[in-house]
């Protein structure tokens, strides 16, 4: 798995996904934070990499779209990345068997 993690998602996500052993990058690294979801939706599809934000218009392409990348739809709401982090780490085990699902969309919450 890698993934890509949207503007609304802290930077410091990265290390999460790095310390559980998986490539992870923001968008702002690839100068797609001004982008629109369209665009964003399609690099991660053509760079086989994993959604990952709380922007509920990925939710709505990952429906309509199912050949797209993998979306983790982030539905924590505002809070510290510590809470973020947190809620990813306790939900990671389920993130993993999505993974090897058909599902296109795993929630975390």
């Amino acid at each position: 798995m890698k993934f890509l993690l949207d503007h609304q998602m802290p930077p410091r996500l990265k290390l999460f996904f790095h310390r559980k052993g998986y490539e992870a990058i923001h968008d702002s690294e690839i100068g797609l934070e001004t982008q629109t979801d369209r665009v964003i939706w399609q690099y991660a599809q053509l760079n086989g990499l994993y959604l990952v934000s709380k922007d509920v218009d990925f939710f709505y392409l990952a429906s309509r779209d199912p050949s797209g990348p993998r979306f983790i739809w982030v539905r924590v709401g505002n809070c510290s990345s510590a809470t973020l982090i947190d809620a990813f780490e306790r939900l990671w085990p389920q993130i993993e068997a999505w993974s090897v699902t058909a599902d296109p969309v795993v929630e975390v919450r």
